[in-house]
């Protein structure tokens, strides 16, 4: 099956929940159907538009990205398919200019967790100290975990103090998994190691400098062999 046969399929299905159940009990007409294609035509085909601007983001301006930023952003603000709100995260990550910064900077408030996830995602390509700074708020102040992590992960991917700063935030988190992915970034973007330590982690992040833990004779064997 092509990508845009998968695309149209994806949306029917979403389009089809939209009817709603009340709908969905009563005979369906001729016209509901085709209504129904219409609509799942419609979003395939801008997903396709979408995947195709953030394929070519790379070769155009920063003040070409800025004007494309501020109509998706727009976008953003009217599209009730959080499936299509995913997709505009998405290309908006592609860009790297200050409009599209703002635009990510205001998905951040998404009422769906997936697409704040998306939004991490997309910050973690930038790789700059601003993307580093919304990543950190995000682990500061979005309930859900699942966003909470997606924007640990992202933070491994951008070698800057304030990645460590909010890594250390979420090292006082309560939640393991949280805990788990901080230490996983912490690894990436300062080159230090010292297990799964929390207690050491944290204390590194605060300034200090903990023994980095020997490896046992196994270890070294391995890497040897």
């Amino acid at each position: 099956m092509t990508t845009t046969a998968c695309r149209t399929l994806v949306c029917l299905v979403l389009v089809m929940s939209l009817v709603g159940c009340a709908k969905l009990r009563a005979p369906w007409t001729k016209s509901a159907k085709q209504d129904v294609k219409s609509r799942a035509d419609v979003y395939a085909s801008r997903q396709e538009e979408l995947a195709q601007l953030a394929d070519q983001a790379g070769k155009l301006t920063s003040a070409e990205q800025d004007r494309i930023a501020a109509e998706l952003q727009q976008e953003l603000s009217n599209e009730a398919n959080p499936v299509m709100r995913d997709a505009i995260v998405r290309t908006l990550g592609a860009m790297k200019s200050p409009g599209s910064l703002a635009a990510l900077k205001h998905a951040m408030g998404d009422t769906d967790k997936y697409v704040r996830a998306r939004v991490c995602e997309s910050l973690g390509r930038r790789r700059d100290a601003e993307a580093a700074a919304a990543l950190s708020e995000i682990i500061s102040t979005d309930s859900e975990s699942h966003v909470r992590l997606a924007a640990a992960r992202a933070l491994g991917r951008i070698d800057d103090p304030q990645s460590v700063q909010g890594l250390g935030v979420a090292l006082q988190d309560g939640d393991p998994a949280l805990q788990h992915r901080a230490m996983e970034s912490l690894r990436a973007v300062t080159h230090r190691d010292f297990g799964n330590d929390v207690g050491a982690w944290r204390e590194f992040v605060q300034g200090g400098n903990p023994a980095e833990p020997q490896p046992t004779i196994a270890e070294r064997l391995r890497s040897i062999f």
